[in-house]
């Protein structure tokens, strides 16, 4: 969308915003299910939630049409938003769901580097975990080439699963790697440190997190 747009679009719902105060902004909502995992996202208060609630599903691999959801107590439907609902920052929403073959195949794993940095995963058993892999070097800024991965002391390719290594719920996997010229020399010292400190508090995200090994924010737009 052009810059101009998105002034004008302001501009037409100016007055409008004012009467209805916050509604329409970005809040924070997270989906429990009954098993106590969160699963945390971003949504604007004027999006209809169907969006929000089918993305959980895939994620979690649900049944969409099947699974039950709640807000205060009382079950809603996808064509509502969060302003109808009435939801504020921080509000929780309930997923209630029988377990399927599929989403009891899944795993929460642990990536520890050298310095004791932990990244955390949820992956399907039978998935390659190259994915992962290459997801934990791009966010750490590595080749992935050049990044070893062990599991019980054991160098494994990103072709095997973590069933064919015979990995378990909240498993670790070791990443020993050499920071390059392009990871260090070449960063501006400035940039190096507004990238610690979005590490940092992506960490203190993930600690915060009681009962979900993984915390995941999924940006939606309308």
């Amino acid at each position: 969308m052009k810059p101009g747009v998105q002034i004008n679009l302001r501009a037409k719902h100016q007055e409008e915003d004012k009467t209805r105060g916050n509604q329409g902004a970005k809040i924070k909502l997270h989906v429990k299910s009954q098993d106590g995992q969160k699963v945390y996202f971003l949504i604007h208060g004027h999006t209809k939630l169907k969006k929000l609630l089918k993305v959980y599903c895939d994620y979690q691999y649900l049944d969409f049409t099947s699974t039950v959801f709640l807000f205060d107590g009382a079950r809603f439907h996808g064509e509502q938003t969060p302003d109808e609902l009435g939801m504020k920052d921080g509000d929780e929403i309930n997923a209630m769901f029988h377990p399927t073959e599929i989403q009891r195949a899944q795993i929460n794993l642990k990536v520890t580097d050298q310095y004791g940095q932990n990244v955390f995963f949820h992956i399907h058993k039978r998935a390659q975990l190259k994915k992962l892999l290459k997801a934990y070097c791009n966010r750490k800024y590595l080749d992935f080439d050049s990044t070893v991965f062990l599991f019980n002391g054991a160098r494994f390719c990103g072709e095997q699963t973590s069933d064919e290594l015979g990995m378990k719920d909240g498993d670790v996997i070791y990443a020993m790697f050499h920071q390059t010229k392009n990871q260090g020399a070449e960063i501006n010292p400035k940039v190096e440190e507004e990238l610690k400190e979005a590490v940092d508090l992506v960490d203190e995200l993930n600690a915060e997190a009681e009962t979900l090994v993984h915390l995941e924010c999924l940006q939606l737009s309308e």
